[in-house]
């Protein structure tokens, strides 16, 4: 089981999405790297996690320029560093609203020096559909958060799905509502029409405790994803939160293929 490194930081309290905290994974030998990026008006992305700058202002409003003025990371440099290196780059691509081609596009041109080095994912698939059509070659990850998991106490700024179904996980599908089938054939259905949603998808990105609770309802989903040639991965999974090691354990027993982090050095 491979580990992330959650915006490129080597602990919890590191600054995220910076070029620095690259080099450092780079350095302290990351096989893969995540980031957080959202496009800018004219050309290029900021490496940002959030819609909205500390000072107000749309990430996706601000041009090239603008965003080399406030100090925002840029996604090309972040691309050239990763290039000369031979670490993975996990692009997690923010932006919500439907991309027009050329942004599709220009995003399709600014990963191509990576070759098959990146993994493109999102919880939005309507983009991810786009770029599927606009880039065949390009390997693609879903999340899909939007649209299923499990939360005991889920933080409120995940808004969706509204309703926690008939089998416990927060669904808004018409069987988590009704609850007409066994809960073992429930998980199958839905994990294979979340898969469906994106075209060639290589791998399904989940939130962890989702993993366990299907696991503890008798389904193996890493074993249907991987029956479907499909990779898993888990997030976000960190060394000093309770039972990390126990989860830990159980992730890496069902199979799950690579684990996100804010904590990779203490793993």
């Amino acid at each position: 089981m491979e580990l992330v490194w959650h915006m490129a930081r080597q602990g919890r309290n590191a600054a995220p999405n910076t070029l620095g905290g690259i080099e450092s994974a780079i350095v302290s030998g990351a096989k893969r790297i995540e980031i957080d990026i959202r496009l800018l008006a004219d050309r290029d992305a900021a490496l940002f996690h959030e819609s909205i700058t500390g000072d107000g202002r749309a990430v996706g409003s601000l041009t090239y320029a603008a965003a080399r003025a406030v100090g925002l990371s840029l996604f090309s440099e972040a691309v050239q560093r990763v290039a000369a290196s031979k670490a993975v780059l996990q692009v997690d691509l923010k932006d919500e609203t439907l991309l027009p081609a050329d942004k599709v596009a220009h995003l399709a041109e600014l990963v191509a020096p990576l070759r098959d080095r990146v993994v493109v994912g999102s919880m939005i698939d309507w983009n991810l559909r786009q770029l599927r059509a606009a880039a065949p070659g390009l390997r693609l990850g879903f999340d899909p958060l939007l649209y299923f998991h499990h939360w005991n106490d889920r933080p409120t700024d995940v808004p969706f799905p509204l309703q926690r179904g008939s089998y416990g996980y927060w669904d808004d599908h018409p069987l988590a509502t009704a609850g007409i089938v066994p809960l073992q054939d429930y998980l199958t259905i839905r994990v294979d029409g979340l898969h469906a949603m994106v075209p060639g998808v290589e791998e399904i990105m989940l939130h962890y405790p989702t993993l366990l609770r299907a696991l503890d309802d008798g389904v193996d989903v890493c074993r249907l994803l991987h029956q479907r040639g499909t990779r898993v991965l888990a997030w976000t999974l960190d060394a000093d939160v309770a039972d990390a090691q126990a989860s830990r354990a159980r992730l890496h027993a069902a199979g799950v293929d690579l684990l996100v982090t804010n904590t990779p050095l203490e793993w």
